[in-house]
């Protein structure tokens, strides 16, 4: 319910501005909150609204229009991906890559960070959202580690995880345990707030390996048994 408040203070006070991306970046927060609330349509209306409020047009638009829509874009692709909504997926992505080559490179702007980069690695969790693990492992395979330098921390983690929920689909258990096991070593504190890594051990199973103890030990599971992640999927951990 605080959240809730919050954000109808913020969009208020976004109105009244003469900031033609304040609206919808506020509007992409009460997004978000609806889609941890499992409230996915309201969240993908948002987000879609949010995103042609401010889609700019590409010949004139500035390297901060280009990042936040940018971000919109990605997230209702994200969204879009929760409900199984393949071909909204395929255009928003279409979009996102459009606008992350537009760009260039990666730029921050207005509190998000935004380009090639972020649009190929966020796109590797939506393919796993949508069960498209070779589609998922084929990205992967063309994101080079140099290239992950520009992205921020919780974005690298985050793309650690997807890549290793991808590799857990595939039955790459040994080389998922050790993606995630690197990203938990990374960044501890991070991955205490996340739901995915027992999503992903739970996945793995009952193998008895070093790897699957230190990687439970990390986050606080035991491999096998109900550990409050059984709500927790792919799809719905964020």
């Amino acid at each position: 319910m605080l959240a809730f408040a919050s954000i109808g203070h913020a969009q208020a006070a976004a109105e009244r501005s003469n900031d033609e991306l304040h609206p919808a970046l506020v509007m992409s927060g009460r997004s978000w909150i609806y889609l941890r609330d499992a409230r996915l349509g309201d969240s993908l209306s948002l987000a879609e609204k949010a995103a042609a409020d401010i889609e700019p047009r590409f010949s004139t638009a500035t390297p901060e229009q280009l990042t936040v829509y940018g971000s919109h874009i990605n997230f209702a692709a994200v969204v879009a991906s929760r409900m199984q909504n393949k071909d909204l997926v395929k255009d928003y992505l279409a979009q996102s890559n459009a606008t992350g080559a537009r760009m260039g490179n990666e730029h921050r702007a207005r509190g998000t960070l935004f380009g090639p980069v972020t649009a190929v690695t966020q796109a590797v969790g939506i393919a796993v959202a949508l069960g498209q693990t070779g589609k998922a492992l084929d990205l992967i395979h063309d994101i080079s580690d140099e290239s992950l330098g520009v992205l921020t921390e919780a974005a690298r983690s985050r793309f650690a995880m997807d890549k290793a929920m991808a590799q857990a689909d595939a039955k790459l258990y040994d080389a998922s345990l050790e993606t995630l096991e690197q990203a938990l070593v990374k960044a501890p504190t991070w991955a205490r707030h996340q739901a995915l890594p027992g999503v992903i051990v739970q996945k793995v199973g009952r193998a008895s390996t070093a790897r699957l103890r230190r990687v439970s030990a990390l986050i606080g599971v035991r491999p096998g048994m109900d550990n409050g992640f059984a709500t927790a999927t792919a799809k719905t951990a964020l």
